[in-house]
């Protein structure tokens, strides 16, 4: 039985890593004044959108996922005749409305091919399942899924599995710019800075150390400089690779080219910390949709434990 994989285009996973498992990306749709932008996970397009449009912080801007319709359509449409299993892992139901369209899309599609509409696929299903998590966090989660598959897990245990890791996901975030998430991630729910946050970050160079987990956000740290909270962010990571993690890898993105994160010191300490623990680094230009709420130069790093 053949089984696919879907994600979608908020999930931070590396244009290598999403070719090489033949994954499916759920395409996102952002609006950048008159414009639109579609997020499908190619460093190209997506390198174009922080050298076009991500410095511009008073640009109104927004996410919005694809419609019932259109989701069921590419249910139907590719997956439907290509696969007899399809699993579904979309960004936290918290920020996006994209687990709800893509549940009901995926209840459309499988009433209609039960009532005999379209190509029938005997034993055919089709599940969705939210990574409670953003960014590096949901890649994670799609990794270690996976990583599952490959190694023979049967598909009807997959849904409790990845439920259970997914309240064992942390996912650190270090904004560059605290304008960025305080003017646009607050559209979204995003309410871990406060005005008074805000404002002392923006005078006094204070970037906070964010932490996603099961749903929800809150600040756990800050320190002056981008500098320093990058080697805080870091330093969580080493400790808890230390402490041992429930998945030998962790996922990195930074909104912008990785390369930039890659040369600076703190990175390459924890790069060899990571290869003498044997846990495997995927490291990923950071989403638009993550780009737009968190600003250039911003990094997301996960792990489980």
């Amino acid at each position: 039985m053949k089984t696919g994989v879907v994600v979608d285009a908020a999930c931070d996973l590396p244009h290598w890593y999403i070719q090489r498992h033949g994954l499916h990306v759920l395409p996102v749709a952002l609006r950048l004044g008159d414009e639109v932008f579609l997020e499908t996970r190619d460093p190209e397009r997506t390198m174009g959108f922080y050298l076009r449009y991500a410095s511009t912080r008073h640009l109104d801007a927004e996410t919005f996922p694809h419609s019932v319709e259109e989701i069921a359509g590419l249910f139907a449409n590719e997956l439907l005749p290509r696969y007899d299993r399809v699993l579904v892992i979309t960004v936290s139901r918290t920020r996006s409305l994209l687990f709800a369209n893509a549940s009901e899309a995926a209840r459309l599609v499988l009433r209609r091919h039960r009532s005999g509409q379209g190509e029938r696929r005997p034993g055919f299903h089709l599940q969705v399942l939210d990574s409670a998590s953003v960014f590096s966090g949901q890649a994670l989660l799609v990794h270690e899924t996976v990583r599952l598959l490959a190694g023979g897990t049967a598909f009807g245990a997959l849904s409790g599995i990845v439920h259970r890791l997914s309240e064992r996901v942390h996912c650190l975030v270090v904004p560059a710019d605290l304008s960025y998430l305080y003017q646009r991630g607050r559209q979204r729910g995003e309410q871990s800075i406060g005005w008074l946050s805000y404002r002392l970050g923006q005078a006094l160079d204070i970037k906070p150390l964010l932490l996603f987990h099961r749903g929800d956000s809150s600040a756990i740290g800050r320190e002056r400089r981008f500098d320093r909270a990058l080697a805080s962010l870091f330093r969580r990571v080493s400790e808890a690779m230390e402490a041992g993690l429930l998945i030998q890898a962790v996922t990195l993105s930074f909104a912008g080219h990785p390369q930039q994160l890659q040369q600076s010191p703190a990175y390459r300490a924890f790069q060899r910390l990571a290869e003498a623990r044997g846990v495997e680094v995927l490291v990923s230009m950071m989403g638009s949709p993550a780009g737009l709420y968190l600003g250039p130069g911003a990094v997301s790093l996960a792990y489980a434990a």
